[in-house]
């Protein structure tokens, strides 16, 4: 029932559950996929303090310059030009 009190061992369960439902989801992408949709985010939110090591991670799976740059511009169009340029600016 919502905003119950629930026992130790029905929260374990439940985190336990939810953590195995994250895990699956996440297997849908790869590691690049992630990293792109991880850069895209934080580009997104203009969150510059997370999104350097999220270049640190799309590259070292596998992602070079480009691709990161390409990821970049076509965000401009969701997030808006400033943030991109932001986020191109971070990168460099």
């Amino acid at each position: 029932m919502w905003l119950s009190p629930v026992s130790d061992e029905q929260y374990r369960v439940a985190i336990t559950e939810a953590t195995n439902r994250y895990a699956e989801v996440n297997k849908a992408l790869t590691v690049r996929e992630q990293a792109i949709v991880t850069v895209a985010s934080y580009t997104g939110k203009g969150d510059l303090k997370h999104l350097k090591p999220a270049f640190v991670q799309a590259l070292e799976v596998g992602m070079n310059i480009n691709e990161v740059n390409e990821v970049l511009i076509y965000v401009y169009a969701y997030c808006g030009f400033p943030r991109s340029l932001r986020a191109i600016q971070t990168f460099m």
